[in-house]
């Protein structure tokens, strides 16, 4: 959920976004011409085409970057095709706010189970996905504060051993087709998704500080024939593993993140990735984080979170300097020619410092 210094931030850039960011040419009615030119020697045709057709607004790659301002002369706005990566051997200091824009972050409630779980009242169909899990293991448990003001409980005098999240499913979907995959979704930049399971165990002490508590996993089955591969989860605390105890919980009761890496480029693609085509965008298909409870204490499960480091890069800022230099690079006379997205990220940045996360 947002803090308060997040939304602040986010209205204040709102606020400022929609007085200041326009276009020049085409900001009474955008025409659009969406061809995508990506080199020299068809400029001069297309560009032509263009005016000959009454359009305002057009599209190109990095390549042409030196035609901003024969545009602007034009009277045409540009919707920049610019996909410059940080480190790379061209512009090894330069970001472009495109690829990042994939970047993995998502949160899913442990208590959804079918169309009846609990929802937010603002935003009733929010919650896409839900989790089944193995018989008599575990029952929706009121706790207020939470997303939806519930969690998923395994008590240990009431349930039996067995998988309290286990696969995933779309809410809606006609039995169960619809699986968890292109919500995860990289252009090949992405090196290592996280998993971050956000969990509570009740203190009891007649439970001996090193009792197995639960057994975290994550499997794909990209065949959709329940041929699962197992992922290797890497834990980011050196002072836990996959199989958790006791003594790695919370002493006071109070919720703990356990989050795992798994390293993408190191897995076999064909059980990891569904290849793009001509999009190049691959994706995960049937991703399904687990938690396999031992029947020992009595075990609260609030969500699963899954993000990419790309995610994490720009929520840790990483990339802001890489934004500023690519945007200061092209050394536009009037910037005003630039596609609305820029605007917006050139805002980001300068209201960086406002903004929690």
């Amino acid at each position: 959920m947002l803090n308060k210094k997040i939304l602040i931030g986010l209205i204040i850039v709102v606020g400022i976004f929609v007085q200041v960011c326009y276009a020049k040419h085409s900001d009474e009615y955008p025409i659009g011409a969406y061809s995508d030119i990506t080199n020299e020697g068809v400029y001069n045709d297309c560009i032509g085409y263009i005016e000959s057709g009454n359009f305002n607004y057009f599209r190109f790659g990095t390549s042409l970057n030196d035609h901003f301002d024969d545009a602007d002369t034009r009277g045409l706005d540009v919707w920049f095709d610019d996909r410059v990566w940080i480190g790379s051997v061209a512009s090894p200091e330069r970001m472009s706010p495109y690829l990042p824009s994939y970047a993995t972050n998502f949160t899913y409630e442990a208590e959804q189970k079918d169309e009846n779980s609990p929802s937010n009242e603002e935003c009733p169909d929010h919650y896409h996905y839900v989790f089944n899990r193995d018989d008599n293991c575990g029952q929706l448990q009121l706790i207020p504060g939470t997303a939806t003001e519930y969690v998923w409980r395994c008590e240990e005098s009431d349930h039996d051993a067995g998988y309290a999240v286990k696969d995933m499913y779309y809410k809606w979907s006609a039995g169960d087709s619809l699986r968890l995959d292109h919500q995860i979704s990289y252009k090949g930049k992405m090196k290592d998704l996280y998993v971050i399971f956000n969990m509570m165990l009740e203190n009891d002490p007649s439970i001996p500080d090193t009792a197995r508590i639960c057994e975290i996993s994550a499997v794909c089955d990209s065949s959709g024939s329940n041929d699962y591969y197992t992922y290797e989860l890497v834990s980011t605390d050196t002072t836990y593993n996959t199989i958790l105890r006791k003594e790695d919980f919370n002493k006071n009761s109070l919720f703990t993140q356990f989050e795992y890496k798994i390293a993408i480029k190191d897995a076999p693609a064909g059980n990891l990735l569904i290849p793009g085509g001509c999009t190049g965008t691959n994706h995960l298909k049937n991703f399904n984080p687990r938690v396999y409870w031992f029947d020992k204490g009595d075990l609260w499960i609030d969500n699963i979170t899954i993000e990419d480091d790309i995610y994490k890069k720009l929520k840790n800022g990483d990339y802001d300097i890489g934004f500023r230099d690519e945007v200061a690079h092209f050394g536009v006379d009037d910037l005003s020619i630039f596609n609305r997205f820029y605007e917006l990220s050139k805002l980001l940045i300068s209201l960086h410092q406002e903004i929690s996360f």
